[in-house]
């Protein structure tokens, strides 16, 4: 039987590799030695190392073999084989592989012995040659659990197990020997050894698979050249669904055990169009033959939420059904980075951040053109921008672009949380920029930058060149201050009128971050708005140029005076809004006219309450007046989630300072009377009926509110409708046990487990640890701390069965006590993965509200410094405790 598009010579050689029971061997002569190792490693590749290496290298290709075929085994094996120009021999130059071994190494079918030191392997002068060189290397490499690497999960519901890569700043190094650079791009050419029934995926298409027994092999072309952050592989039992309607073949691959829950007709309705607005918008075909959408059970985490499973967050989470619009900028965003990326590669890792921030912008616009054309502008404010806004208010976000020195900078910079600076800040400055330069100019600059740089590597400054070029514009202090400096400015507008009509419109612009004296230009669109029938309507827009502390808004004729101004009206500038009072006392009585202004009304009085502008009853009142009326989901989800976190203020100032008890216990028992009551008249089996019910779970406080709960636990017939999970059975009991509720010891113990389940174990001892008792707590905690010290799977397991803090707001002076504790075990979370340290940073960290637990989390901060994860969760733990601290205060003084 004839093998199509395999050669002869490949057949031959395929045998050949066969006989020898899948590895591949060298002629090596006399020499067998392996690679030296020096005593001292400095893996860090700088950025001067990285220069000299893209001049002195060209016409790059590998030929990569890898055997993943022992399931078992904590390894894989494999071999490449390297092709490469060299301008100069008489120069050391580095290869890089990280933490792996090399068993055999060939230059030029020579064998040799050259210097490894675990982080990179280094060619002596003279010993390359100038032009043709072939370094063959064989290797063994160990698998990873999460992040860098090739990473090796194993599915907890059918076992089944699965491997795959991240494109990550430095990280193919750490699967085989690479030169790896973001501007060294070069051909793949992949052959994988794998079990009979396992998908093997990558960037290029399977040319062949060929069966051996039980094992199978993969035969990959060479890809067309790209930069070694783009190769990826991925393998494992995946389910495979496919689409050949449209000239780009499309393939979605999930694992097996959610295969159930998948609507491939979706997914793939979302590519097309996706595909079909790029298309148009870069005025480019796709830049490959196919389009793989591979659902990965990697760990992602979207800032102050748990770390999950990318996949099952994407497909089945109760985020994703609140939420659907998540599952098309997920496909957008990969279509826009495969677009940006296969185009473009930058010349350093610091220019990734820019192209990152340009592919989430064309993944919202995108979205805007077709998934979600009137709530994707919204959406972006409430999880990107608002947020971004926050932490640059918190000094943690840094500059856009930072230049660094190193790839350990470069990774440490990548891996820093910059909870949105790049998934916020930076899409929105860039459409700042596009609202400057009108759209149409904007986009040609895009295109010109993507189609004049395929084969060079860019740096920041020949983008903005090429906005100059487009948009006839200087932009002389744009890049420095908008991408090279931290920071948000403010914005609050201040007005006057006289017998009904305008007077005069001020901006007033402050900055806060590191450096309080940074004042940027902005263009903003300054709305008026009426008040009518309950809603503020806008009847005029302003274009205003703000490019000082103050600058009038011009206007001409006569222009009715407004009730409400809003500086930022369609949320095109990349500046925190403050609402000047008068604007401030309308909207407290009155909704938003449009889904955005709606939710951006929504977080700024929140943000009010928090910084005591604004009477807490009041926002309540707001949002019982408007909850019962709203029929947008997404408005709702985002009032409940502000009522979510008033209860936790209030809550804790209630339980901290005894002489608010009082003053508190109406306000907290009528929010969770409301909650209720929303939850009883929710339509049953609806998505909004289950998050009232995950509402209540956080409100749920009086004996009569937790024994709905019991009645719930005991399957009384209350709520039609409502699928409680186990896991949702679990989160009851342990409200119950937050306030010691009669008979819930004995509730736990009879609870149906099994014994077998980890997941069950740690279920169990998370809902005993919640007792409020405080030699319980510092039981819980010092188990913790002495997991830490053994074994990060066994603290994970542990922590992650509470679902929430170890300390809720009722026991918040329980968590004075034991708050030394657990800031002493941050010493030994320093090493552990980031997922980890979230777990431990917020559910063991405990949160405060008074002036020492503030103190405590200063120290901390400047303890850890070197941290930058454990710093930038200190300090939301701080700025939430002075939060607290505020609204405390005002409560004091009714």
């Amino acid at each position: 039987m004839s093998l199509p598009q395999v050669t002869t010579r490949t057949i031959v050689l395929l045998l050949i590799v066969f006989s020898l029971g899948g590895c591949f061997k060298f002629h090596t002569g006399k020499n067998n030695a392996q690679p030296k190792r020096p005593d001292k490693v400095n893996s860090s590749l700088t950025r001067e190392e990285a220069s000299s290496r893209q001049r002195m290298i060209s016409n790059l290709g590998y030929e990569l073999y890898l055997d993943v075929s022992e399931t078992r085994s904590k390894q894989f094996s494999g071999r490449v084989s390297i092709t490469f120009s060299l301008k100069q021999a008489n120069q050391p130059l580095r290869l890089d592989f990280q933490q792996g071994e090399v068993t055999r190494l060939l230059i030029n079918a020579e064998p040799a012995n050259p210097e490894y030191n675990g982080s990179f392997i280094t060619f002596a002068p003279g010993s390359l040659q100038e032009g043709q060189n072939i370094v063959e290397i064989e290797f063994i490499q160990n698998y990873r659990a999460q992040g860098t690497g090739l990473n090796h999960f194993h599915d907890p519901k059918d076992q089944q197990l699965y491997l795959f890569s991240q494109a990550s700043p430095f990280n193919n190094g750490r699967i085989f020997p690479v030169f790896d650079q973001p501007d060294l791009k070069a051909s793949y050419k992949l052959t994988v050894k794998s079990p009979e029934d396992w998908q093997v995926i990558t960037v290029a298409s399977e040319k062949q698979t060929l069966k051996e027994g039980d094992k199978r092999w993969w035969y990959f072309p060479s890809s067309e050249p790209i930069s070694p952050s783009l190769f990826k592989v991925s393998s494992g039992p995946f389910r495979i669904w496919k689409d050949s309607s449209g000239k780009t073949p499309l393939r979605l691959l999930a694992r097996k055990s959610l295969a159930k829950a998948m609507n491939p007709q979706s997914w793939f309705s979302y590519a097309r169009h996706g595909l079909s607005f790029f298309e148009t918008y870069f005025d480019a075909p796709y830049p490959s033959l196919k389009f793989d959408l591979v659902l990965l059970p990697r760990r992602t985490s979207s800032g102050n939420t748990d770390y999950r499973l990318l996949d099952e967050a994407l497909i089945h989470s109760f985020h994703a059904k609140k939420y659907p619009e998540i599952q098309a900028q997920f496909i957008y965003h990969e279509l826009a980075y495969n677009w940006v990326n296969r185009s473009v590669a930058p010349a350093w890792w610091d220019g990734t951040e820019l192209h990152e921030s340009l592919v989430l912008l064309m993944s919202y616009k995108a979205m805007a053109e077709g998934a979600n054309p009137g709530g994707t502008w919204p959406y972006f404010y409430r999880n990107l921008q608002a947020p971004a806004y926050q932490a640059d208010s918190n000094k943690q976000v840094p500059a856009l672009l930072v230049k660094t020195e190193s790839s350990q900078e470069a990774k440490r910079q990548n891996g820093m949380p910059l909870y949105q600076s790049v998934r916020g800040k930076g899409p929105a400055i860039l459409r700042q920029l596009e609202y400057r330069m009108t759209g149409e100019a904007f986009r040609q600059g895009v295109r010109d930058y993507l189609g004049q740089n395929m084969d060079k590597g860019t740096k920041p400054g020949q983008f903005i060149q090429f906005m100059r070029d487009a948009s006839g514009e200087k932009l002389k202090h744009w890049p420095e201050n908008w991408l090279f400096k931290p920071g948000v400015n403010q914005v609050e507008a201040r007005w006057e009128c006289k017998d009904q009509f305008l007077t005069k419109i001020t901006l007033l612009q402050s900055a806060k971050g590191p450096d309080k004296n940074i004042i940027r230009d902005h263009l903003l669109n300054v709305g008026l708005y009426r008040q009518k029938n309950h809603q503020l309507s806008l009847y005029r827009s302003l274009s205003a140029t703000l490019d000082g502390k103050k600058a009038k808004v011009p206007f001409s004729g006569k222009v009715p005076c407004p009730d409400a101004v809003f500086p930022n009206t369609n949320d095109y500038g990349y500046i925190e809004v403050q609402l000047d009072e008068k604007t401030r006392n309308v909207a407290l009585q009155n909704r938003g006219d449009s889904l955005l202004f709606e939710t951006q009304l929504i977080d700024l009085l929140y943000q009010d309450v928090l910084q005591a502008k604004i009477d807490v009853s009041a926002m309540l009142s707001r949002l019982y007046r408007q909850i019962p009326e709203e029929n947008t989901p997404a408005l709702l989800f985002q009032s409940q989630q502000v009522l979510t976190e008033l209860f936790i203020q209030l809550q804790s100032i209630r339980y901290q300072d005894e002489s608010l008890q009082e003053t508190l216990t109406d306000p907290l028992d009528e929010l969770e009377a409301f909650v209720w009551q929303q939850l009883m008249i929710a339509i049953p089996g609806s998505i909004e009926q289950m998050s009232w019910f995950r509402t209540y779970l956080v409100v749920a406080h009086t004996p009569n509110g937790l024994a709905h709960l019991e009645d719930l636990l005991d399957r009384r017939p209350i709520l039609s409708g409502l699928e409680l999970t186990q896991t949702l059975r679990w989160d009851m009991l342990k409200k119950l046990m937050e306030y010691n509720y009669p008979g819930i010891i004995k509730r736990i113990d009879q609870e149906p487990t099994n014994t077998a389940s980890s997941s069950e174990q740690s279920e169990t001892r998370a809902a005993q640890a919640l007792r409020p008792e405080l030699k319980i707590k510092q039981q819980f905690v010092q188990q913790t701390i002495q997991q830490l010290q053994e074994t990060s799977r066994q603290a994970s397991e542990s922590l992650s069965g509470l679902h929430g803090s170890l300390f809720p707001p009722s026991q918040i002076q329980l968590a004075q006590q034991v708050a030394g504790q657990t800031l002493d075990g941050l010493q030994f979370l320093t090493q552990k993965p980031q997922n980890l340290q979230w777990l431990y940073l917020n559910y063991i960290i405990p949160n405060a509200c008074s002036v020492h637990g503030i103190t405590q989390f200063k120290n901390a901060m400047n303890h850890y410094q070197a941290y930058p994860y454990i710093q930038y969760q200190l300090t939301l733990k701080k700025a939430a405790a002075e939060h607290c601290l505020t609204l405390r205060g005002q409560l004091s003084q009714r």
